[in-house]
Order: C-alpha cells, then structure tokens, then sequence
C-alpha cells in the first residue's frame, strides 16, 4: 500500500529546535526525531523564503523555477507543472494545502485538489479536519505555518535563561528577542503535535510518511538571507514507513552487531547504570529470555521493573508530557549535567540522586540552559565578600562551590547553610573582619546572628568596639576583659560583661574627673575632665 505523505514545515527556524542540541522546549518535533531520522546537515537551496521553497518542490534551482524573489514581491514560479503536487496527482494520490505556501502567487495555480485554508495560523485546525475524515486513496497533505516568522510575541519564556546563538551577541536585548523566539517556537511545536496526534487518532501513522522541515535560519542578523551556516542550515526530520523510523532505538544495535538478545541486554543494563537487574532474583530476564529473542518484549519487561523506575524517575514524566526520550540520551544529559557541576566547582552532593537530575530532564532544561543557570548562580556566590568567604570557610568548610549551589536552588541546599544560618553568621564574621575588629569565633557569630543581630547592627556596634578598643589601649590597658566579652557587652549577648566593663569605666572617669586629663565614655572619648 502505497504510504500518504504529510508534508509539514514552518517558517524562518533554521536548526533553532530542540532536537539539534538547542534550550527550545520543542518536545513534539524532538520525539519525532527520536522515533525517525534527524538529518544534521541539512541546508536549503536559498536563504530566503520563497527561492528556498521552490527548489525543495520542483527540484530545480531557484534561478532555473523562475523564483529568484518572494512571491509577494510579484515572482512565481514559472512553470507550476513542475511543483511535486502534478507528480503526485499523476501517481493517484489526493493532494490537500492546509496553510502557508508561499510559492505560487495563487495557490490554486498549483493544482492541489484541496485547498483548506492559505493561512499559516490555521493550518493545523484545518489539517486536522482533514485527518479525521481522511479519503481512502493516499493523500499528500501540505501543512505551513506561520511560526516562526516575525513579528514574536510576547515572551513567556525567563529571558534571563536565553542565552542567544553564535553570532548573536549576548546581551538583554537579545536575550529577550530569543525567549520571544523560544515562545513562538513552542506555539509551532504545539500546533505540529496536535498535527501528529491526528495522525496517530485517526490509524494513519503507521502508513504515513512524515518530512518536517523549513525554509532557512532564523530571522536575525548574519542568519537569514546570509550564505551562511546560520542561514542556510535547515531542520530536516523524517519518520515513517520505507525505513524512515527508529532512529532513536531503545537498545541500540548496529548492522554488524553479533551479540545475542541476552548479550546486548546485559551491556545496555550496565551502560545504564541498572547493574541490579542482571540478578535473576530481581528480575526474570532469563525466563524471558527462553521465551523470546525479541529485544521490545525484553526491554518493555526492563521498563516494567521497580529498579528501572527508580534510576529513570523522569521517564514516566516525559511520556505524560508526550516526549519520550531514549536511555541512552537520557544518560547523556545526566552525564552533561553532572559536568556542569564539577566545572564550576560545585559539590557532588548537590545533585546526587537520580530524581534530582529526573527533575531537570523532565522539566525540559536543556544542558545551555542549566549551564546558563548554573553561571549565574556562580557569578551571585562570586559578589559574596572575600571577608563572608573566609568565615564561611573557616567556620564550616565551606568552599565557593557551596555557595554557587546555594545560589542557584536554596531549598536544595539548606542542607549546606542550614536555613540560611549559617549564611548569616557568616556575614556577621566578615562584618567584624571588614571593621577592623579582627576575626570572631564561629560561637560568637551564631550567638550574635541568633540574638538577631542584623547586618547593619553588627556594622555599627564593631566599629564602635574598635574605636572604643584604640582609645581605652592609649590611656591604659584594658585589663582582664577579653574580645568575646567586650563584643557580648556591646550587642546584649553578655550583661555580666557589660556591668564589669562599665563599673572599671566609671573607676576611670572618677579618677580623671580630678585630674583634668582625658576622660572615656562607653564610645571613647569625652574630652577633659574638671580640675580642682
């Protein structure tokens, strides 16, 4: 039976999607690349809409189409037999137009028997239409969009995550414009499954041939309408029958492998971490084994297994979001991300749990995204005072990595700062090192950070401690008062302290008071005392 052909594609997105590696939460398109074949270095034929078009329909150079310009500067193609739909029509398929063209300067021109709708932002709810009422001859559905051509919406998407591609500079202008791409790219790939969700409700997907691709790069500068990579560099993923499907196999085998069905099980549960279930107490691979050579039902039973489920808690998560993903590429981001970690120093306790990294896969972070992420928090834990570092090191061994990963997810840290406690005896050690004080002990700051001591009260009151300190050494020694006493006198921690130091105060003023020298408040000094 000869396969129907969905012929589907946007506009203006060049390889800007998530199944090339980039942060666009395009979950549709990725799952069909995993379940067809993802072609990395496709480009197009021109760096602009309609000469692109054209020579992806006619096999022809844009030059030789007639379509040197867009059609709605006034060019067309200049013979319309030569489109793909007069051949397809000849071999007795039903050929249906269901959104944007944009080859021919009326569509009608073209031939197709059905034209639903021209519009590129109602081509998937008339597609659909179809798809649910599908004629029994094969049929070529043409399906275009509008997205992701400018003008973007408003974006959706935290710009502060948005790092923009090479050779964009990175800045927050930009950042913006890529999270206003990132939130039509999502609007594209929303309409696209709703687009492959039909096929699948209505049985045609299995004998279907799906081509999914678009016009040229995206619409910044030094990409569209340049002759350049970023220009001319094109998505293009097929799947469906004629050996277009699986390219994103549960267990990978190649076309030379050797291995039996149990071999190949055995180093895939190895390779993904899942060592426990080569135990036939865990799980009966063998008896399944002596049942069948066929890898799915062995790998569907893996998947069925309470061990499986606990080292990929996201799979579940992503099949309910409608994107699967392979082990293998989940391990990979895994691996990605734990990379990150170790770059920036961070420590290995912070994301040492599968569900910690199932969060973040599931969530649709992409590893730019986490790295973006993961950076900022570096460059917040970097603002930290030199002073607040030494004490955090001093007092609790804690290193910049630390504080990178308290900054980017407290919650998940609270185990380093303790509620913030630590942070912030921390900060009142720095405080008295910053002052001149000299350094506290750990017992001394958390006492001072549990009386709630606020930042700026611990400023004021170390100041006047050093100064006070500076003026009582130059008329006397201080005496048998210790550091940790004056600093409990000072901020109401030790009342015993502050009664000592003030009775040896009014000893001294009393003295002074006949003498007509220098005198001493709590705050140093007063000036001269009365003669007689």
């Amino acid at each position: 039976m000869r396969p129907n052909i969905l012929y589907i594609h946007g506009h203006d997105t060049g390889r800007y999607v998530q199944p090339y590696g980039h942060a666009v939460a395009t979950p549709n398109i990725q799952k069909l690349a995993e379940e067809g074949v993802l072609f990395r270095k496709a480009f197009c034929a021109a760096p602009t809409c309609s000469p692109s078009r054209s020579a992806l329909l006619t096999g022809q150079a844009p030059h030789n189409a007639g379509m040197v310009g867009l059609v709605n500067r006034g060019y067309d193609l200049s013979d319309h037999s030569q489109h793909i739909v007069t051949t397809l029509r000849g071999a007795g398929y039903h050929t249906v137009l269901s959104g944007l063209q944009h080859v021919a300067r009326d569509a009608k021109d073209i031939g197709y028997d059905e034209i639903r709708t021209t519009s590129g932002r109602e081509g998937a709810s008339h597609a659909i239409e179809f798809l649910n009422d599908a004629p029994d001859a094969p049929f070529f559905l043409e399906v275009g969009f509008f997205e992701n051509h400018r003008v973007f919406p408003e974006p959706t998407v935290d710009e502060r995550y948005c790092m923009p591609p090479a050779p964009l500079p990175d800045t927050p202008k930009t950042r913006r414009d890529i999270a206003a791409y990132k939130t039509m790219a999502q609007d594209l790939d929303a309409k696209m499954g709703a687009v492959f969700a039909a096929l699948d409700r209505n049985g045609l997907a299995d004998n279907t041939l799906i081509i999914c691709t678009t016009d040229h790069g995206l619409a910044f500068p030094g990409m569209k309408c340049n002759l350049t990579d970023h220009g001319m560099g094109v998505m293009l993923i097929m799947r469906g029958p004629g050996g277009f499907s699986g390219g994103g196999g549960l267990v990978h085998v190649g076309a030379n492998d050797t291995r039996d069905a149990k071999s190949i099980i055995e180093d895939a549960l190895r390779n993904y971490g899942l060592e426990g279930l080569l135990d036939d107490t865990t799980l009966d691979l063998v008896g399944i084994w002596r049942r069948t050579d066929d890898l799915e039902t062995v790998w569907a039973a893996v998947r069925r297994s309470d061990p499986y489920k606990t080292r990929f808690p996201g799979m579940q998560q992503l099949a309910d979001l409608g994107r699967a993903v392979s082990e293998e590429t989940y391990v990979a981001l895994e691996r990605s991300y734990a990379q990150t970690l170790h770059q920036y120093g961070m420590p290995a306790s912070f994301y040492d749990d599968p569900s910690d990294f199932g969060d973040l896969i599931a969530g649709d972070v992409s590893v730019a995204e986490f790295t973006n992420r993961v950076a900022l928090a570096s460059e917040a834990a970097q603002a930290t005072t030199g002073e607040v570092r030494d004490q955090l090191s001093a007092y609790y061994g804690i290193n910049e990595g630390d504080i990178t990963a308290y900054y980017l997810d407290p919650e998940r840290a609270t185990s380093i700062f303790e509620e913030r406690e630590r942070l912030g005896a921390a900060r009142i050690g720095g405080i008295a090192a910053e002052t001149g004080f000299g350094t506290i002990g750990r017992q001394t700051a958390e006492r001072l950070r549990a009386a709630g001591v606020t930042e700026t009260k611990a400023r004021q009151g170390f100041q006047e401690i050093a100064q006070s300190t500076i003026a009582e050494e130059s008329v006397g020694d201080i005496g048998d008062i210790t550091r940790t006493q004056l600093v409990g006198a000072e901020f109401g921690t030790d009342p015993e302290a502050a009664r000592r130091i003030e009775k040896r105060r009014q000893t001294r003023l009393s003295k002074f008071a006949q003498s007509g020298g220098p005198a001493l408040t709590q705050g140093g000094y007063i000036g001269l005392g009365s003669a007689k």
